[in-house]
């Protein structure tokens, strides 16, 4: 049965749809596209400004331990896990927090729907290994408090990195999105739908190297996105039309309806479709064309703005059929685009002082049953 006029009436429907909110942090290096000298922009939050979920204050506290992990501050709250900054258990409190452990909340440790996006995620790390793609290192399932571990990756949230600087240079914009588009064409080989690409699922650090994170969301190509009792996957402006108008199977082509969005807003500094009422945005999805990149910016060449209106295509077939199509696509861009980005000049990398890392000494596991 179609979705969207179900959705349009379901207050609880659209609820169901994430918001946008920022998932990583501290600092990027991006280069405006108003301004032709790199600029660095600091993204940081606190834990105070993100600390809001069931967590009760003991819960919060720094050193907290959860297995083999110290946890130390918060890093942000979602309806179902927190996040912290860890070390392993045995380091001492001066030692940096170099992992990131992803909690499920106390009350949601026997929610299907929670536990399996924690397994669905455990499981995809396990069976996906790429530069491009965060690792998961740890899962465990069967203590009182299932929990994830991850590296700390450096850099911010690409987000973030909009909302500070705006419009990204066009060679910049490419580079990221080529990485992003590496990730999914290697998820995609694996046999899955990341479901939910958009710029807060994107860290990109200092130098340049964009990382996808956040796969708890991931389909397996023959699943509905209603699988297992979940809740409607993605963010609503980013979602694929065909995913707000069928319960049918997923398919690679609306991870590139997403990475299309994204784009796109890495150029322009806002998506496609800026209206913030759900029904709005639907109605936009499934009916009105995206604006032309390139009547936005007059740098950006007709090669991009021809590769992003087929990436946001209405219909899945006519977009590029695959990541690997849009990845080499990306790529001859980059070359064709490669004199800007020196005469622009490519951002110089600021290092944090060298520091000695506390590893565990245990081997990472991943135990999801």
């Amino acid at each position: 049965m179609p979705l969207f006029g179900s959705y349009r009436r379901s207050s609880k429907l659209v609820s169901t749809l994430s918001p946008e909110e920022p998932i990583q942090l501290v600092s990027s290096h991006l280069t405006p596209a108003r301004t032709m000298r790199p600029s660095m922009s600091n993204f940081s939050k606190t834990s105070s400004e993100s600390a809001s979920g069931p967590f009760r204050a003991a819960d919060l506290a720094p050193n907290k331990l959860l297995g083999n992990w110290q946890l130390e501050n918060i890093v942000s709250a979602g309806p179902f896990t927190n996040v912290y900054f860890a070390r392993p258990l045995g380091c001492p409190p001066s030692w940096p927090a170099d992992y990131v452990v992803k909690v499920l909340n106390p009350k949601h440790t026997t929610d299907p729907v929670a536990v399996n996006a924690l397994r669905r995620e455990a499981e995809v790390g396990r069976h996906s290994s790429h530069p491009n793609l965060v690792p998961i290192l740890e899962a465990q399932f069967n203590e009182g408090r299932p929990h994830l571990v991850m590296p700390r990756l450096g850099g911010a949230a690409l987000n973030a990195a909009i909302s500070g600087i705006g419009q990204l240079a066009v060679s910049q914009a490419l580079w990221i999105s080529r990485q992003v588009a590496q990730a999914l064409r290697h998820l995609h080989a694996k046999g899955w739908v990341h479901a939910d690409v958009k710029p807060a699922n994107m860290v990109v650090s200092e130098d340049g190297h964009a990382t996808l994170i956040d796969l708890g969301s991931t389909l397996r190509p023959d699943e509905s996105i209603f699988a297992w009792q979940r809740p409607v996957v993605g963010t609503l402006k980013y979602v694929a039309p065909e995913l707000l108008i069928s319960a049918t199977q997923t398919n690679p082509s609306s991870d590139i309806y997403s990475l299309g969005i994204s784009l796109f807003e890495m150029l322009a500094g806002h998506p496609p479709f800026a209206t913030n009422e759900p029904e709005e945005l639907v109605e936009a999805h499934l009916s009105h064309a995206a604006p032309d990149v390139v009547d936005l910016r007059t740098d950006v060449p007709d090669r991009v703005g021809r590769l992003l209106r087929g990436m946001l295509a209405k219909d899945p077939l006519r977009r590029p059929q695959s990541a690997d199509e849009v990845v080499n696509q990306l790529a001859s861009l980059e070359i064709e685009t490669l004199d800007s980005r020196f005469d622009q000049g490519r951002p110089t990398a600021v290092h944090a002082p060298n520091r000695v890392r506390c590893r565990s000494n245990d081997v990472p596991s991943i135990e999801p049953s």
